[in-house]
């Protein structure tokens, strides 16, 4: 508050000169400069008063917008929908091989010479 008053009073004595530097006792009267002064003065403070609260408003506004955007990044980070990326699927189990028996008989691929006997080759020949 001292800050004030001083800067009050400094005001004060700036107009009072400047007023009586520009004012001749001729044309106004001692009360009507007095007069004029304290107009002068209030309006002065008046705007010095509207000003100081519209400064302490924008102040109390950002603090409060600070407050207010930090508190929606917070919710929303722990609200955020960790679903967006899908997680890498396991590798599969490797494959059994089976091996396959092979049953069938090989067949030879030229007939083999049979000895020739009279009776039975050509019987064995024709049944074939």
């Amino acid at each position: 508050m001292t800050m004030f008053r001083k800067s009050l009073m400094g005001v004060f004595l700036l107009l009072l000169v400047g007023l009586t530097a520009c004012l001749s006792k001729e044309e106004y009267s001692e009360a009507q400069i007095k007069a004029f002064m304290q107009q002068e003065l209030d309006l002065k403070v008046t705007n010095f008063i509207k000003q100081h609260r519209q400064r302490c408003q924008d102040d109390l506004l950002q603090l409060a917008t600070k407050q207010v955007d930090s508190i929606l990044l917070v919710d929303a980070f722990y609200k955020r929908d960790t679903t967006l990326k899908p997680h890498h699927p396991s590798k599969p189990a490797h494959p059994v091989i089976k091996t396959i028996e092979d049953t069938t008989k090989v067949k030879p691929f030229f007939k083999p010479k049979k000895q020739e006997q009279s009776g039975q080759t050509n019987t064995n020949d024709q049944k074939n």
